[in-house]
């Protein structure tokens, strides 16, 4: 009889870790959202709305104000471009109803300004030339630049410069040199202008040598000649900084004190 193999034992069951429930969740309150920021006037359209059932319209007078910071209203200067003055000034000043300030004070300024224009520009027209310097001053301040009216008033201003300084050159060279330098200003290559600074510089050289031989003489009028060639000239012509230099010398000279004048006695100490 055959013997039956020994029962191995099986191996003993290894028990599972016993499992770790995790902690719970907590959930985050909820996020309270906070109603946006509405302006004033925001409030004020929006009640408008839900009252009338209409979008508030904008004011008429808004559409006048400056386009950007102190700008006029474009439209101004385009009807005075026109020449509609009457036009353009009553813009000015309904734009001014609208604003304070510095702001206002502009726009009434320039409503004047443009008024101004308008009852210059006829006769500087007709070539009345105190009419034609102030309206080519007026203009230039209206537009802030070269002038809206500038190509019709300038030539007509030069000719005029010229034509004064040719009548008082013999007689106030100071003046009428003034008046050329006016014109070569605005129109440099003016050629009777040219021709009239020339003359200028011819004077200013013989004065200056006359004003240099009066300094001793008659150093009041030797004072008076040095400062109209600065006038005939301008500053920065190389006769009139001549006529400059021999002033400061001159001031120099009599404002420095006498190294000959009589002298103070001196006082005794027992005095």
């Amino acid at each position: 009889v055959t013997t039956a193999p020994p029962v191995t034992a099986a191996p003993p069951v290894t028990t599972a870790p016993p499992v770790t429930t995790a902690p719970p969740v907590t959930t985050a309150p909820p996020t309270t959202t906070r109603p946006p920021t509405t302006s004033p006037a925001a409030r004020r359209g929006r009640e408008e709305r839900e009252a009338t059932g209409r979008t508030p319209q904008a004011s008429a007078r808004a559409t006048t104000r400056p386009t950007s910071g102190s700008e006029p209203d474009p439209r101004i200067l385009a009807a005075y471009r026109r020449q509609a003055f009457p036009e353009a000034a009553q813009l000015a000043r309904t734009q001014a109803d609208g604003v304070t300030g510095r702001q206002r004070t502009a726009l009434e300024q320039l409503a004047r300004n443009i008024e101004t224009f308008a009852r210059r520009y006829p006769e500087a027209r007709r070539g009345n030339f105190a009419a034609i310097e102030e309206a080519y001053r007026v203009d230039r301040r209206i537009t802030g630049g070269e002038g809206a009216f500038g190509p019709e008033l300038v030539p007509r201003l030069v000719a005029g410069y010229v034509t004064r300084a040719r009548g008082a050159m013999a007689a106030q060279p100071a003046d009428a040199c003034g008046d050329v330098r006016a014109a070569l200003a605005l129109q440099s290559q003016h050629p009777e202008a040219r021709t009239l600074f020339r003359d200028c510089e011819t004077r200013a050289r013989r004065m200056l040598g006359e004003a240099q031989r009066l300094e001793r003489s008659d150093a009041t009028r030797a004072r008076t000649i040095y400062g109209d060639i600065v006038s005939m000239l301008g500053t920065t012509h190389e006769v009139a900084r001549d006529a400059t230099t021999r002033l400061v010398a001159m001031s120099r000279t009599t404002t420095s004190p006498s190294s000959t004048g009589p002298r103070r006695a001196p006082v005794d100490e027992d005095e």
